[in-house]
């Protein structure tokens, strides 16, 4: 697959409603198309419906689009949330966030399975089950909005590529696919087995006893449902999302493994500028170079 676009995260949420345009406008000028409806932002647009069209008039001003969103995560947004009545509100979450993408130009929004350490007392089986129950009532809302729900590996059990593999096989549908995260993949290879501690152990060996199940193989197992991809770089002991060159991932294999992803929709950018003291052309320009022959 070539010639997809290539998008940007950005904080949008966090900053001014003066900044907001000026950011906007930094990464058009760098050369920018598009730019990730990020989860910092719906959680604004959550709380003030009028931003929807705000926002949008302001991206057009400067002629940028959004192409892929992110979903809310964590503790209380996550598939796998185990309390029921929470689950419920995870669910019709989800379905407004999936309107809310299409309203707003997007066709893929990323969601987060969890992290099974949150309730270690509850089986794996049980918590899987759950992000069954979600995806099975969320999944219609998709289909009938032209959204795909990308659901993104990461170095816990339930992220684990193998388990996303087995979560996609209950649902044929084109509305779910898979979501690669380079340096989620990284920091579960086999890089990661010389640091005694590391943020693949600290989800596998603190909390389980367990040694994690390296996994260099990521991107070929779910390459052929991969639909978004989240690119970023570390050192595979901590999920870092430094630059591409400021670690130690392989990003000729990286690439490779895009071109033959038959379903892939875009590609992301998902460095964090702002604590990793990356500036918007640098940012823009480093991904331009990486990615020639593969985005548009």
């Amino acid at each position: 697959m070539t010639n997809v676009p290539l998008t940007y995260m950005f904080d949008l949420g966090s900053i001014s409603e003066a900044m907001r345009p000026y950011v906007m406008h930094c990464f058009a000028e760098s050369g920018a198309k598009h730019l990730v409806l990020c989860h910092w932002l719906m959680a604004e647009i959550l709380k003030d419906g009028n931003l929807v069209s705000k926002v949008r008039k302001e991206m057009e001003a400067e002629g940028l689009t959004f192409v892929d969103a992110h979903a809310l995560f964590g503790t209380f947004y996550d598939l796998r949330t185990m309390d029921e009545t929470r689950l419920k509100h995870v669910i019709l979450l989800d379905k407004l966030q999936i309107a809310i993408a299409a309203e707003m130009g997007v066709d893929t929004i990323t969601m987060h399975v969890g992290a099974d350490t949150w309730t270690p007392e509850v089986s794996l089986e049980r918590q899987n089950a759950n992000i069954l129950r979600a995806l099975e009532a969320i999944l219609p809302e998709a289909e009938a909005c032209g959204v795909t729900v990308c659901i993104e590996n990461s170095w816990t059990r339930l992220g684990h590529p193998d388990n996303l593999l087995k979560i996609k096989s209950c649902f044929p549908t084109e509305a779910l696919g898979l979501c690669y995260d380079s340096g989620h993949a990284n920091v579960l290879s086999s890089k990661a087995k010389q640091y005694e501690e590391c943020a693949a152990r600290d989800r596998w060996t603190v909390p389980f006893g367990l040694e994690p199940e390296w996994e260099d193989c990521a991107l070929e197992k779910m390459q052929p449902h991969i639909v978004n991809c989240h690119l970023h770089d570390n050192d595979a002991q901590r999920d870092l999302h430094n630059l591409p060159g400021k670690g130690n991932i392989d990003w000729a294999h990286i690439l490779r493994g895009l071109r033959q992803a038959p379903r892939l929709k875009c590609v992301q950018c998902e460095v964090k500028t702002v604590p990793n003291k990356v500036t918007i052309p640098t940012l823009c320009r480093t991904f331009e170079e990486l990615l020639k022959g593969i985005t548009a």
